[in-house]
Parts: structure tokens; C-alpha cells; sequence
């Protein structure tokens, strides 16, 4: 709202003020402005500023600024307090609450163990209370010693395995070819056994009895003399007409000594026989 100037006051400005309080009344060449004029008379001066109203509400929050920049760092901290030693210790007990519990190791069901920062022996660890453990199972049930106690017996889940229906099915049934049980004969005919099936073992050779005769000189590779042993049968016999040194005739046949045959000149008609001396 236009206004005179306050003394003391609008230092820079006390002649824009004064310029926009008159304006509203006169021209710009000084005259009145025909607005201004009224059938009672002419507008006088604004009159003096009043007292300042009550402040008004609070207005909404303007949005944030930027962030300033990072502050420098602050001084170094004091040192923490140094760290604890911390020890693990293990007992054993055949009770799940640690009962009767023991620092050596003897196959106990139940370990127990304690994270602590206090040194112990073995004497300190075993004079602890039991709570002191975390106790743990370490050994698993005893298994059944009896074979009628384990679970699933008449479970089928093993097909490789022959039950009595899985079994007729691939064996031959003693019902369909052995019902003349009373009568061997007729029961070997039916399973198609020979007569061996009423043999003893004895009567058959072994393994390596028969590597042996597989080796052996078989009866139809022997000359007929080998079986017979008559003389007549023998091949290429001694013929005694011709003598070792040629072809005459034998006449004498003598048996003497090798001593007594190289004293002597030999007869080309005698046959001599050395015998032992």
C-alpha cells in the first residue's frame, strides 16, 4: 500500500515512496487526478501507518538445503580393553544330563563341552557342576543283537532276491516232475538224469585226473603187440638169417661175457649174446 516516508527511515528509497504515495492522486505532470476529486472535496493525505497487526500463522516448511560439506575428522578414540583368552574343554558321560561325567575318554555316549576364558586341569574341569556342559550324543543306539529283532524282516523290497512265488516261477517244482518220489527210476526220467545220478563221487575222476588222461597215450594210438603181447604180432621182428656183420647164415649162438667175447675172434656163422661178467 503506498505511504509517506518515515524519517530516520527508507534511507536510498524516501523518494520512490514519496513518488508511489502521490502518484495515487496525481498525474504525472503534477495535476490532480480527475479521480481524486469528489463533490466533498479532494482526498486529503493518507494518514500515518498503524500499529503492526498480530503476526500471522506459520507458514509450511521450506524444502531442505543441500548437505553441507563433511566436517574434518575427529580425534583418535582411546584404545579398547585387550580381548580375553577363550578355552574350549570336552568331558564325557554315559548320561544325557552329564551325571557321573569324566575329562578322560572311555567310550561315553554323551560328550560335554565348555567355551570359557578361566584355565583349567583335568582336575578343575572334573569338579565343575554338570550344568557348567553342553551335552551332546555322540554314539549312536546299540543295534539288535538278535535277528529277530530288526525291523522289516517281512519286508519284501529285495526283488533280487527269491521268495517262494519268485522262486516257483523260475525253478521247477517238485510237484510237477518229482511227484513219484517213491520210485527213483521214474524221478530220474522226469528230471532226464542218467545213470550217473545214482553213481558214487568216487567213481569219477578228478580235475586233475582228468588233465592227466587228456595227456595220456590213448589205447587206439598203441600197435596191436602193446595189447596182445604175443610175439607174432610184434612189427619188424629180428630176422636171425642175417647176422650183424653181413649177410650169412647163423649157425651158433653163444652167450658169453664182455670179457670172454674180446678174448676171441669172432665167427662171422656164430650170433654171441653179451651177458653181465
Amino acid at each position: 500500500m503506498p505511504r509517506l516516508p518515515i524519517p530516520g527511515e527508507d534511507s536510498g528509497t524516501w523518494g520512490d515512496i514519496l513518488n508511489e504515495y502521490l502518484s495515487v492522486s496525481h498525474n504525472a505532470d503534477g495535476s490532480l487526478k480527475s479521480s481524486a476529486v469528489s463533490d466533498s472535496g479532494a482526498t486529503g493525505p493518507e494518514g500515518p501507518q498503524g500499529p503492526a497487526g498480530p503476526q500471522g500463522p506459520a507458514g509450511d516448511d521450506g524444502a531442505d538445503g543441500q548437505d553441507g560439506a563433511d566436517g574434518a575428522p575427529g580425534a583418535t578414540g582411546n584404545d579398547g580393553a585387550d580381548g580375553q583368552n577363550a578355552y574350549f574343554y570336552t568331558v564325557y558321560s554315559n548320561s544325557s544330563d552329564g551325571t557321573g561325567f569324566s575329562a578322560t575318554y572311555l567310550n561315553q555316549t554323551y560328550i560335554g563341552t565348555l567355551s570359557t576364558d578361566t584355565v583349567y586341569n583335568q582336575a578343575g574341569l572334573e569338579a565343575l557342576d554338570k550344568s557348567s556342559y553342553q551335552w551332546l550324543r555322540i554314539k549312536g543306539e546299540d543295534a539288535p543283537t538278535d535277528h529277530g529283532d530288526l525291523d522289516g524282516l517281512a519286508d519284501d523290497d529285495h526283488t533280487q532276491y527269491h521268495n517262494d512265488t519268485r522262486g516257483d516261477a523260475r525253478y521247477t517244482q517238485r510237484s510237477n516232475d518229482l511227484s513219484d518220489l517213491n520210485d527213483n527210476t521214474t524221478a530220474r526220467s522226469n528230471l532226464g538224469l542218467g545213470s550217473a545220478a545214482t553213481s558214487d563221487i568216487g567213481d569219477f575222476a578228478t580235475a586233475a585226473q582228468g588233465t592227466t588222461a587228456d595227456s595220456a597215450v590213448q589205447p587206439g594210438d598203441l600197435s596191436t603187440v602193446a595189447t596182445s603181447g604175443s610175439y607174432d604180432d610184434l612189427a619188424d621182428k629180428p630176422n636171425l638169417t642175417n647176422n650183424v656183420l653181413g649177410n650169412g647164415t647163423i649157425n651158433t649162438v653163444v652167450a658169453l661175457t664182455q670179457a670172454e667175447y674180446d678174448g676171441l675172434t669172432p665167427d662171422a656163422n656164430t650170433l654171441y649174446i653179451i651177458t653181465e661178467a
